[in-house]
C-alpha cells in the first residue's frame, strides 16, 4: 500500500496508486535537540523556531483512501473538469496556519500509513501581531 502527496499552496493532495485501500493518520513528531558537539555553542532557544503543532490546523487528520486513485500530476486539472468516477480523485487536505504568538513556527508531521510506507512533511510559518494577518498557510 502506498500513499503519495503533492503540495500546492495551503493544500496537499493525497493519492493511492496501489490496489489496496490506504488507511492513514497524521501524527506530530516532536523536535529533538541534537546532542551537543565539542567546540561549538548550541543555538540560543530564542533563535530556534517554536514546535507547536496546535498552530497548524488540518481539514482532516485521518482517513482511508481507496486505490488506485488518479495520478497526482493531473489532480488539479482533472478536478476542475470533473471526473467520471469521483472516488478515483486524489484526496484534498487543507492546512491553515493560526499562530498564537509573533514567532517562527516549524513542525514535523508524519503521515502514518497502515501496512504501507509512512512519510514526513515539515510545515513552517511566522506569526504576527498585525491585525487582519490571519491567512492560510503559504509556502
Amino acid at each position: 500500500m502506498t500513499l503519495l502527496t503533492h503540495y500546492i499552496g495551503s493544500t496537499f493532495y493525497l493519492s493511492n496508486p496501489s490496489e489496496v485501500d490506504a488507511e492513514w493518520r497524521i501524527q506530530h513528531i516532536p523536535y529533538v535537540r541534537p546532542p551537543k558537539r565539542v567546540g561549538t555553542s548550541p543555538p540560543k532557544p530564542s533563535m530556534m523556531p517554536e514546535d507547536d503543532p496546535s498552530v497548524f490546523k488540518f481539514s482532516k487528520v485521518a482517513g482511508v483512501l481507496q486505490g488506485p486513485s488518479m495520478p497526482l500530476e493531473f489532480a488539479k486539472g482533472r478536478l476542475a473538469e470533473g471526473l467520471p468516477d469521483p472516488t478515483k480523485a486524489p484526496f484534498q487536505l487543507d492546512v491553515t496556519f493560526k499562530p498564537s504568538d509573533a514567532a517562527y513556527y516549524r513542525c514535523r508531521f508524519r503521515f502514518v500509513v497502515t501496512k504501507g510506507q509512512s512519510f514526513d512533511v515539515v510545515l513552517y510559518g511566522k506569526g504576527t501581531f498585525n491585525e487582519g494577518a490571519d491567512r492560510v498557510f503559504e509556502k
